[in-house]
């Protein structure tokens, strides 16, 4: 159980060590604060996405002090929050000053409509996440979604923070962002690599079988 909560504190600390990063090094004394709030809401929400594949790698070290059930269900929780999260940034930049051609408008920047489009796939992905059991969709083809989705919102998640915020001119973050995102493909490969081993040795239990 002790591990357990200090797990929760590390994840804690890891989500928010980019804001308190920005918040020391850029500070903005006097400025919008819905506007930073947004700004913040977009470093913790990477966070939070990169560290999602990281609940359901199957790391031993992971699992084992709170049960990987456990793991799950905080995974699922995290969903909803990245999206929470994700969904507070545009809007409280707009609110803040950005003004609302940014939610509304698709004649932006590029790497603004690389943000929107990963918007869009995230908010389908959570939905579909959350009430999978009453659109009909199988374990396997939930399975086959979850492995292709979210690579595709994290690189796209990436792309837009490392071109869009003034925070990522910050050194540190830089190194946390790329540090990051090795960690979650790392996770994602080791993920892959584990359930392709399991399924040979079932096919090759099965083939033994067949031949008795």
């Amino acid at each position: 159980m002790a591990r357990a909560v200090l797990y929760l504190l590390f994840y804690i600390f890891l989500a928010l060590f980019p804001v308190t990063l920005a918040v020391v090094q850029l500070p903005t004394v006097g400025g919008n604060f819905l506007y930073e709030f947004g700004r913040n809401t977009a470093l913790a929400a990477f966070c939070v996405l990169a560290l999602q594949p990281v609940l359901t790698a199957r790391f031993s070290w992971v699992d084992h002090p709170v049960g990987t059930l456990n793991c799950l269900r905080f995974h699922k929780a995290m969903g909803v929050l990245a999206l929470a999260l994700v969904l507070l940034h545009p809007m409280s930049l707009a609110a803040g000053g950005a003004g609302p051609k940014l939610l509304t408008s698709w004649d932006v920047p590029w790497f603004v409509v690389v943000g929107k489009v990963v918007l869009v796939i995230l908010t389908i992905h959570v939905v579909v996440a959350l009430l999978r059991s009453h659109l009909g969709l199988n374990f396997q083809t939930w399975k086959t979604i979850h492995a292709i989705v979210p690579p595709i919102i994290l690189i796209g998640a990436f792309v837009h923070s490392w071109s869009a915020g003034a925070d990522l001119h910050i050194l540190e973050i830089q190194v946390c962002w790329i540090t990051l995102l090795i960690l979650a493909v790392a996770a994602f490969l080791y993920r892959r690599m584990t359930v392709g081993a399991a399924s040979s040795t079932v096919k090759g239990r099965e083939g033994k079988s067949d031949s008795l």
